[in-house]
């Protein structure tokens, strides 16, 4: 067979043809498989990290938004996704990503805090300190390098290690410094999609007018950062000092302006409940004549409503009456009525008087030691 094969000199080429023909085609298909193939998937990864990009800077809009509108909000983030399939070429199964929080704090300090509305003092507190946490969404590509995104405090970063750029968001905005954070901790990994549902822990509220409390010194605005010191330079305005010492981000305000605060807190946690209540806000005018509504707002440290927290309004001295209507729409009179809050945080009493009395309005469900209370003046 072999000397037939040697003296057919046609079907001899055409055999060499063939192998050489199949060797070529096995070259190229290593080739395309090593080469294109990854070069493809790195393209497909790149997508996904523009459409996580959009997913988190979504997150953060939905966060601020809540902490205006007060109700829930859910998002979606595109963690990973599979890989498109190319005929006869092997592609692998896909990538995911992961989701975690760290902890934040924020503490703001020397600052003398009133109404956006009546311009009166509001809080009677001058630091404000509140904990919560941060959140890092880190993909794990096959081909790409993909940086980390890091929102903290409302600022969406970009990168890794030491070296992250801002990808949207601003703390302090022309005159407005706009703080959020979350609550409660998330850990999830090797997952292409997550829904994240955030919900009102502190929120509802317009802000309130902050100035420094001490002429002699500058409002301060500490926050436990994971990011740089040249990172938070780029996302405030250049007349704000900004200093880093272990971690700690320190930023100082200029005396004698005045800046409008906005600061919430969104659980990740559907059962995490509302930051406890602080102090009480005058909505009605301290003195009125009889007959009159006495009106106070719930308010937590941050300066937001709080439903559902009991309010004791009781007479001090005077020919005092107080009425309110009961869960079963009964009038109830007396010289000492409990009343709770509603969604927007107002706990109310209407107050009769024959002559000159006073009214107390007390926040017994106030996390200090002491309950916080106001006196209204009824003629």
């Amino acid at each position: 067979m072999f000397g037939r094969l040697i003296r057919d000199r046609r079907g001899f080429s055409v055999t060499v043809a063939a192998s050489i023909l199949l060797l070529v085609l096995s070259l190229f298909y290593v080739s395309y498989q090593s080469i294109e193939i990854p070069a493809f998937c790195k393209e497909v990864e790149k997508q996904s990290l523009t459409v996580l990009e959009e997913d988190v800077v979504n997150l953060v809009s939905n966060l601020k938004r809540l902490i205006g509108d007060n109700t829930p909000k859910t998002v979606h983030l595109h963690l990973g996704d599979v890989y498109p399939p190319v005929p006869f070429f092997s592609t692998p199964n896909g990538f995911s990503g992961s989701v975690y929080t760290y902890p934040a704090r924020v503490k703001i300090d020397n600052v003398k805090i009133v109404s956006v509305t009546s311009r009166g003092q509001a809080n009677p507190y001058n630091t404000l300190e509140i904990t919560g946490s941060n959140i890092i969404i880190s993909p794990k590509y096959n081909f790409l390098n993909a940086p980390d995104i890091v929102v903290e405090y409302g600022v969406v970063a970009v990168g890794k290690g030491s070296n992250y750029v801002p990808l949207y968001g601003k703390l302090i905005d022309n005159s407005t410094i706009f703080i959020p954070l979350f609550d409660g901790n998330l850990s999830v990994g090797g997952v292409i999609s997550y829904e994240l549902t955030l919900y009102p822990k502190s929120a509802g509220g317009s802000g309130v007018y902050v100035t420094n409390e001490d002429p002699s010194t500058n409002v301060t605005i500490e926050l436990d950062s994971r990011l740089p010191l040249d990172f938070w330079r780029k996302v405030v305005p250049e007349w704000v000092s900004v200093t880093e010492d272990d971690g700690i981000v320190k930023l100082s305000l200029p005396k004698g302006r005045t800046y409008r605060l906005i600061m919430g807190v969104a659980s990740l946690n559907e059962w995490g409940g509302r930051l406890q209540p602080a102090y009480l806000y005058k909505v009605s005018p301290t003195s009125q004549s009889s007959p009159c509504g006495l009106v106070v707002q719930v308010r937590d440290v941050l300066n937001n409503p709080v439903p559902l927290s009991n309010v004791t309004f009781s007479v001090l001295s005077g020919s005092v009456t107080l009425k309110t209507v009961d869960d079963r729409g009964n009038l109830v009179s007396s010289s000492s009525l409990t009343v709770k809050s509603n969604e927007l945080g107002f706990a109310s009493v209407t107050a009769e008087s024959s002559g000159l009395g006073l009214v107390k309005a007390n926040l017994t469900d106030r996390s200090a030691l002491q309950p916080y209370e106001v006196v209204f003046i009824v003629s």
